[in-house]
């Protein structure tokens, strides 16, 4: 049995301390792209993720985002986690 997850159920798990939010994005921007590359094989998963950080890097505007809550600054230990809605739109959710 093959399982197929639908995008809105990806999940990318951040932990925001000492860097910002957008500092955070690209780190794992960065690392899911040497992981894929590293990969044998396609990982969908994976594709799926750095396609919606990279459209996260292109149309955030991130001091706004930095400026909307204190907790994307990174100056407390803040987990984050991002995700599509069920309308197809980037959401950022707070999980403490």
């Amino acid at each position: 049995m093959q399982l197929y997850l639908l995008p809105m159920s990806i999940i990318i798990h951040l932990h925001l301390k000492n860097s910002c939010i957008e500092t955070e994005v690209k780190k794992e921007f960065k690392k899911l792209c040497g992981n894929y590359l590293e990969s044998e094989e396609q990982n969908s998963i994976i594709e799926y993720k750095i396609k919606l950080l990279l459209e996260i890097i292109e149309i955030t505007n991130f001091r706004e985002l930095r400026n909307s809550d204190k907790r994307f600054t990174g100056n407390t230990r803040t987990p984050v986690d991002i995700s599509r809605n069920e309308n197809g739109k980037i959401q950022f959710e707070f999980t403490e």
